[in-house]
């Protein structure tokens, strides 16, 4: 081999390794670019799982707060039914006095079951503003792991950009290593 053609040999090397460097680099940039978008692929499912938990959520919501508003006017039938037991108890105790025994108030009868009635209106109506706000949580916690899958998505478009001009640039690479390996290959065939 000639000096010549020697030096063409280690110019085509170089410009061998040049290609092989580009294509393993290029490969892996393709390979983030594909990860990227496999785990767009995920998080977009991500979100609309979420989304569909969020929407039941709020559909709950809105029944409970529909049934919570209920409270008032359950507080006043409960009222005026205490008023109208209070009142047929005073009818009542007026026709007791012309009987041979003492009368008994019907508040007084009535009045266990009356504050059990109550205590389990009021129980049940705290129960219900518990789980709102369990479920107003839930749905703050929800809207929060979509924002995240979201920002999740945007930065991945950025690396996916990045990735991208990488592979691009190795190509590049890849196509001037190429042409100088098939002149410099020429050239020790001459």
């Amino acid at each position: 081999m000639t000096p010549e053609q020697q030096k063409h040999q280690d110019e085509y090397n170089a410009a061998r390794r040049r290609y092989d460097n580009a294509y393993s680099d290029k490969r892996h940039a393709e390979n983030e670019v594909a990860n990227i978008k496999n785990r767009r692929n995920q998080l977009i499912n991500l979100i609309n799982e979420r989304n569909a938990e969020k929407k039941r959520n709020e559909d709950a919501l809105s029944q409970l707060q529909s049934a919570s508003g209920k409270n008032s006017e359950i507080d006043t039938g409960v009222r005026d039914a205490q008023t109208k037991l209070d009142t047929a108890s005073a009818e009542y105790a007026s026709i007791g006095e012309a009987s041979h025994c003492k009368p008994r108030k019907l508040t007084e009868v009535f009045e266990a079951k009356n504050t059990t009635s109550k205590n389990s209106i009021t129980g049940a109506f705290d129960q219900i503003k518990t789980i709102i706000g369990n479920i107003q949580r839930k749905i703050s916690e929800l809207q929060s792991q979509i924002a995240s899958y979201e920002r999740e998505i945007e930065d991945g478009k950025s690396r996916e950009r990045y990735w991208n001009g990488v592979a691009w640039d190795k190509q590049c690479t890849m196509n001037s290593a190429a042409s100088d390996m098939a002149y410099h290959q020429r050239m020790m065939n001459a």
